[in-house]
Formats: C-alpha cells, sequence, structure tokens
C-alpha cells in the first residue's frame, strides 16, 4: 500500500512537468489506479483549487474520469477549450461531448459558452455540441 502511495505522489507529480507526453501518461495512469484508490478523487479536488491556472487541466481531465465532473471541474474544462495547445483542446472536446451525452447539465454549459466564451472556445464548445448528436432542436 505504501509503494502504491508512493508511486500515486510522483505521478501526480509528473502532471507538473513540462512535456506533455510525460503529461499524459500520468493522467493514463492516475485513471487506471483511481477505481483501487477511492481517496485520489478527494485529492485531486483539493489540488484542482490549488494548482495555478496552468496545470489545472490535466487534474480536471483525471476528475472528470473517475467521478462525477463537479462545478469546479467543468469550469477548468471549459476553460481549457481556450488552451494554447490543439491536442489538449481536442481531448477536452472528446471528453465533454461524452459527458454531455450523460448529463444535460454540461449541454446548457456549453450553450452559454457559445454566448460568454472566447472566439476559441465557442468553435471548440461546437464541437463537443456537434460531437453529442443532441436530437433535441
Amino acid at each position: 500500500m505504501e509503494e502504491e502511495s508512493k508511486k500515486i505522489d510522483s505521478l501526480i507529480e509528473s502532471l507538473n512537468h513540462p512535456e506533455k507526453k510525460v503529461i499524459r501518461q500520468a493522467v493514463e495512469a492516475l485513471i487506471s489506479l483511481a477505481s483501487r484508490q477511492p481517496a485520489m478523487a478527494d485529492r485531486l479536488h483539493r489540488l484542482l483549487t490549488e494548482a495555478p491556472e496552468k496545470r489545472r487541466w490535466p487534474i480536471a481531465y483525471i476528475l472528470a474520469q473517475i467521478s462525477s465532473p463537479s462545478p469546479s471541474c467543468l469550469t477548468v474544462l471549459k476553460e481549457t477549450l481556450d488552451h494554447d495547445d490543439p491536442d489538449i483542446r481536442w481531448a477536452t472536446v472528446l471528453l465533454l461531448a461524452r459527458l454531455g451525452k450523460m448529463d444535460r447539465g454540461v449541454v446548457s454549459q456549453l450553450l452559454d459558452l457559445l454566448k460568454t466564451g472566447t472566439p476559441r472556445q465557442r468553435r471548440m464548445a461546437i464541437y463537443c455540441l456537434r460531437d453529442m448528436e443532441l436530437k433535441d432542436p
């Protein structure tokens, strides 16, 4: 148990790494470990509020994969639609589209983003909504 705890600590620290590949590997590993570590979601929620703005997106991405996303998690994901890196934006689009198929609240937030977001956020929100294949006009 102690060894796994150290591994989680190391993976969480890797979320601050400058290389996207390292971050992606840490995200995937933490998602896979989450089922065995129920306290991880609480820890990540705390980190989400403490992390610098530029470092919050991988935490929010993990949280949205392992639990029902909180309002703060969704806020970070919506902010990430304006990220400079197109790969990160598109990963977020896919995630939000999947979440939106299960939660109409996400759809509502994306519709609001069409009015209030930056031009890039608005464009990415349109892709999210398109990928949800909504039937309701």
